[in-house]
Formats: structure tokens, C-alpha cells, sequence
């Protein structure tokens, strides 16, 4: 399997694992994860690239390591002109067991198959 039937495969797969419990949408809150492992990466990858209609994205694995939200800027044109789109946010959600990325353009929630957690205490200001 080649890394661009890969990419396509997962893409598909966390298309599918969208999830539409009203109760999880009522009870998640933002969360946060230190470090993505590899796997971590690439399914974050997946969802973020299928969501926005894009075959790649570039994430670094600590983008939840300070706060639960990724913006993803827009991709210059071949001139390198300037970019009027703002960039598309997704937050890293939980309900205490679930771990969910949504688009907050569309509103949809993708369920992750790796655990995130809630910051407490001070950390859940920022």
C-alpha cells in the first residue's frame, strides 16, 4: 500500500467515524494532548485533510500541547499573493471519555480513536 492510498484510506475512515450523539455534543469541553504520537499525527492529519478537501496537511504533533485549537492557513497560490481566506479552525474536544477534533467551519465533530484530557485548574483558562 502506497502512503498516498494511505492517507486516502484513513481520510475516508474518519469521514465515516463522524459522530452525532447530541449527549457528547452537550458534554465536551476543550482538551489537550502533550504530544501526538505518530499514529496520533497521522489520523489528526487525516481528518484535517479530508475535512478541508486537501490529499495533505502539515500538523506538528504538539499543536494541542498548549491550547485545544489548530488553525490551518490557507495555501498560497503559485504567485504567493496575498490571502484574504481566513484560516480554518478545528478545536480538540472531550466528553471525559471520547476525544473528538471539530471543524468549526462545518460544525461536524470527528471522533479520534486516542484519549485526550480536560486541563484543570489554571490551565483550563488559557
Amino acid at each position: 500500500m502506497t502512503l498516498e492510498s494511505l492517507i486516502i484510506s484513513m481520510s475516508l475512515f474518519a469521514l465515516c467515524a463522524c459522530t452525532f450523539s447530541q449527549a457528547a455534543y452537550e458534554n465536551a469541553v476543550p482538551a489537550r494532548k502533550a504530544a501526538l504520537s505518530r499514529e496520533e499525527l497521522a489520523e489528526v492529519k487525516s481528518v484535517v485533510a479530508g475535512a478541508i478537501g486537501q490529499a495533505t496537511v502539515r500538523i506538528r504533533s504538539d499543536v494541542f500541547a498548549r491550547n485545544h485549537i489548530l488553525g490551518l492557513e490557507p495555501r498560497r497560490g503559485l504567485q504567493g499573493g496575498l490571502i484574504l481566506t481566513p484560516p480554518r479552525i478545528f478545536h480538540l474536544l472531550t466528553d471525559g471519555d471520547v476525544c473528538y477534533l471539530e471543524d468549526r467551519e462545518t460544525g461536524i465533530r470527528y471522533t479520534l480513536t486516542f484519549s485526550c484530557t480536560a486541563p484543570q485548574g489554571e490551565d483550563a483558562l488559557r
